[in-house]
């Protein structure tokens, strides 16, 4: 039951505008930032990194920073959408409904967060990808990359 319930939440969340307006915004921010941090790896750091002992990595360099940027656009989008959960149930007119199935408190809370963190998944999914594409050109720290990924993952989920 509480499965359904996070299916039912992840599936309004869909259907809302205001989530896929913040989501364009977002991955639109985060590529601004990618390229702009790619750049600046180019002009700068590469060069600096020809006779360095220590050269700085391009996962150091560029897929870190984006983690950064994305946990604090992360966590200025999250509670927005976190707010809606239980008004838009009484907004709806469904909290009685709601009320009356067979669910204590504890797991209807439960079922909307676990419909939120699909959510969680949808904006921690394009920085990995992001930062797994830099693969293609470069050798990169997976090790880096996917602890970065879990850090985004776990500080936006207990943001939610």
């Amino acid at each position: 039951m509480i499965s359904l319930l996070a299916r039912l939440e992840f599936g309004r969340l869909l259907h809302s505008p205001l989530l896929w307006l913040l989501l364009t915004t977002y991955c639109f921010l985060l590529a601004y930032l990618f390229l702009s941090f790619i750049e600046q790896f180019n002009s700068a750091i590469s060069v600096g990194n020809a006779g360095s002992a220590a050269p700085i990595g391009a996962s150091r360099a560029i897929a870190t920073p984006v983690f950064l940027w994305s946990s604090l656009l992360g966590h200025l989008l999250l509670p927005l959408m976190a707010a809606r959960l239980l008004p838009e149930e009484r907004q709806k007119k469904t909290w009685p409904l709601l009320a009356s199935a067979p669910l204590s408190g504890w797991q209807i809370v439960l079922g909307k967060y676990l419909g939120l963190l699909f959510l969680v998944a949808c904006l921690s999914l394009p920085p990995l990808l992001m930062s797994l594409s830099l693969s293609f050109t470069t050798s990169i720290d997976l090790g880096l990359v996917l602890s970065g990924w879990l850090g985004l993952f776990l500080s936006m989920s207990a943001f939610g």
